[in-house]
């Protein structure tokens, strides 16, 4: 039920710059009940994991000079806070819409 809720608010496809597909992440679904999913930021979030990931094979093949990896690597981590930001601020916006719905309903 909730997958079908949240299939509703995000598109069927995320640009390909993410590297990543909606197909991975109905099990994400379950583990945030009661809380509206954004499914693009969750994509969001595994891309930035992925681009870590990269980075960190890459300068251990000494592909990436470690002084790039080092700026590269706080631009990732600030997107990544961002991100977590804006998950915290909408599921405090949401049960602030619920709590005035049962202070209304109970009134």
């Amino acid at each position: 039920m909730l997958l079908k809720q949240a299939s509703k608010r995000v598109p069927y496809s995320l640009p390909p710059t993410l590297g990543v597909t909606l197909s991975g992440l109905p099990h994400l679904i379950s583990c945030r009940r009661g809380f509206g999913l954004d499914l693009i930021a969750v994509a969001v979030r595994l891309a930035l994991a992925k681009q870590l990931n990269d980075l960190a094979g890459d300068v251990l093949k000494g592909a990436v000079d470690r002084g790039n990896a080092v700026v590269v690597n706080q631009i990732l981590n600030t997107r990544a806070r961002l991100i977590d930001l804006e998950r915290r601020v909408k599921e405090t916006e949401e049960l602030e819409e619920r709590i005035e719905a049962l202070e209304a309903g109970e009134v």
